[in-house]
């Protein structure tokens, strides 16, 4: 199942930047803009699920984006600006906006305002909605793994390893008990072939992202779910 879209049209490339990798952190997909012009190309061709708009954009004002979107979509928008003023807040809902933030502003509030207007817009058809922190996902039933939406393909063995891990979050697992549930019983060597599997694992999830340790090392012991990753079974 796809992600939520976000079109993101903001000129400030620094800004920019921060939001959409803060909201890629927390399983949205975003693309984004930097001049209104942009912005409305993208959200032709994109049709995105909701719609992040700052209203100093260059080529075409934010306000005036918005209100060419509306002639033909009620695609969720909020608007942001810099300025602050009330006039500017009472422009930017009269072209149709739904929200509007100013700046500056706290990511998580941003990423608060977007998961309660997709509910808000959409109600029981509302686009997937990440849960909070809930990157990597277990699916058991499918036998299928995801980190921030994208399936992870593993071997059999491998998924075994993470399915236990992943359902026994609260746990650190040994070897031993590893082997035992997923080799088919401990034996000279397993312990080994463990640290393989589990080698294998962190490649694959690092291919996605390099910078989380998802299956910590318990120095001696075995292994746990990073709960910061964080787990969630499906």
């Amino acid at each position: 199942m796809s992600k939520t879209k976000l079109l993101l049209v903001e000129d400030d490339l620094s800004i920019s930047n921060m939001l959409k990798e803060y909201l890629e952190t927390n399983g949205f997909d975003v693309i984004a803009a930097y001049d209104g012009e942009a912005g409305l190309s993208l959200f032709e061709s994109e049709r995105p699920d909701l719609v992040l708009l700052d209203v100093q954009l260059p080529k075409i004002l934010g306000t005036k984006v918005c209100r060419i979107i509306r002639r033909t979509s009620s695609v969720p928008i909020i608007m942001a600006t810099a300025l602050g003023e009330d006039i500017d807040k009472i422009v930017g809902l009269e072209t149709g906006a739904d929200d509007y933030l100013t700046k500056p502003f706290h990511p998580r509030e941003l990423l608060a305002r977007v998961r309660n207007l997709l509910k808000r817009c959409y109600g029981n058809e509302a686009p997937v909605l990440p849960e909070p922190g809930a990157r990597l996902v277990l699916n058991a039933g499918a036998r299928m793994v995801k980190l921030d939406g994208t399936i992870v393909k593993f071997s059999p063995t491998e998924f075994k390893i993470v399915e236990a891990i992943i359902v026994n979050s609260t746990r650190t697992l040994s070897r031993t008990h590893l082997a035992n549930l997923v080799l088919g019983g401990a034996y000279a060597g397993c312990e080994r072939a463990i640290d393989t599997h589990v080698g294998r694992i962190r490649k694959k999830l690092a291919e996605l992202d390099d910078k989380t340790e998802f299956l910590e090392t318990v120095r001696g012991f075995g292994f746990k779910i990073n709960v910061d990753g964080v787990a969630k079974n499906d």
